[in-house]
């Protein structure tokens, strides 16, 4: 289930633009089976700075991209770390 907060501009580069902003969720996971403490982290698939820098032959539908809890942007050497 998403929890989804809808919000105009929410990246400030178009105030007509409607984003779908999800709520900041804890990285850290219960494994299913061992119940061991896991990190997961999906921004190699929503970083728009990492999207525009590999090559890709469809065009973009969806546009997603990551945020700090605060919707302040992630520093593109912070992104290159994690990825």
């Amino acid at each position: 289930e998403m929890d989804l907060e809808m919000i105009y501009g929410a990246d400030g580069s178009n105030p007509y633009r409607l984003q779908a902003v999800e709520h900041a969720q804890s990285p850290i996971n219960r494994h299913p089976v061992t119940g061991q403490p896991v990190w997961f982290c999906n921004m190699h698939n929503h970083s728009r700075y990492l999207r525009d820098r590999r090559p890709c032959t469809v065009p973009e539908v969806g546009m997603t991209d990551v945020y700090r809890g605060d919707l302040s942007q992630i520093e593109p050497e912070d992104v290159e770390h994690v990825n």
